[in-house]
């Protein structure tokens, strides 16, 4: 079920399974950093956001008994699968999609390619789901300028296509990590009103990526 920033439900997520979280949630600091992620454990000069595990963990206080632990999140690559296996869509509030078996769609040669009855790995055989809009509103968030051509696509439809920074706007990375700190089962380093900062105010990610939001989000996920 998701839901709107009013909290009102928006669509029902049905055809997502159910799986048990195995993902690197609460995962020590010590593991996080052997997953690759280096910034995690960078102290900055200041504390630049201002709530959940990276504030904490920027603050220099590394004796503080409350300042949280966080894990990996999934990559972009990760989320592009429609569910039932994690990352698990319906861990969040936000809808992949409903498969439609009787859809048709252009495949890049040009031709023409059916649905039917076995195609649930095919993002374009699925219609509806959340729309970037939609799930920054659920936070209360508006869209970050960089992204309003995408504002009204799908998130499905942005990891597909909006690959990293080959469009020059990193909108799939920033889809993943929406969805990241949008999931129930995962404790990401960021919240949603971090994540449309250091977007909106690339001098605001730590170093050593300070200024490369692409090389800041790989740094986040498994």
């Amino acid at each position: 079920m998701m839901e709107n920033s009013n909290k009102q439900p928006v669509s029902t997520n049905d055809h997502m399974v159910e799986k048990h979280q195995e993902s690197g949630a609460g995962l020590s600091r010590r593991e996080f950093s052997r997953l690759g992620a280096p910034v995690l454990l960078t102290l900055a000069s200041r504390p630049v956001f201002g709530g959940n595990c990276l504030s904490n963990m920027m603050s220099g206080n590394l004796s503080d008994p409350d300042r949280g632990e966080c894990g990996p999140g999934w990559s972009p690559g990760g989320w592009k699968a429609p569910g039932g296996s994690e990352p698990d869509w319906s861990k969040t509030p936000f809808e992949y999609g409903s498969y439609a078996s009787n859809n048709t769609y252009t495949k890049q040669n040009g031709s023409q390619q059916a649905c039917g009855a076995n195609k649930q790995n095919e993002w374009e055989c699925y219609t509806g789901g959340t729309t970037l809009a939609q799930a920054l509103g659920y936070h209360g968030l508006a869209v970050p300028g960089g992204l309003s051509g995408v504002a009204n696509q799908t998130l499905r439809q942005i990891l597909f296509e909006n690959t990293g920074g080959s469009t020059g706007n990193f909108a799939g990375h920033f889809v993943a990590g929406l969805l990241n700190a949008s999931h129930s089962g995962i404790t990401y380093i960021l919240t949603p009103q971090q994540l449309v900062d250091i977007y909106n105010d690339p001098s605001l990610i730590p170093e050593p990526y300070t200024g490369d939001f692409g090389g800041f989000m790989d740094s986040t996920w498994i």
